[in-house]
């Protein structure tokens, strides 16, 4: 997360920033999982920064990132299998 605070440009890939809302929201694999809602927060924050951007987005503006965000509580109960 560090990196994400310098001035560097980084790309974040779809499949990363998934695998984090996955991760992060499993019950299974944090002792304390975040809510979907905060995610998709910190997502948001991390992607206005202006050194930071989507690798080759899928969905190209912000408020698609958010509306995902809205939608994906089916990822916060683990009914979605990681297919990768």
């Amino acid at each position: 997360m560090r990196r994400l605070s310098l001035v560097e440009v980084v790309g974040l890939a779809w499949a990363t920033m998934l695998g984090f809302v996955l991760i992060t929201t499993n019950r299974r694999l944090v002792v304390r999982p975040l809510s979907v809602q905060r995610v998709m927060e910190q997502l948001q924050a991390w992607l206005v920064l202006p050194h930071v951007h989507i690798a080759k987005p899928a969905i190209r503006t912000l408020p698609g990132v958010v509306s995902f965000g809205r939608n994906a509580s089916i990822i916060a109960t683990a009914v979605v299998p990681d297919a990768q």
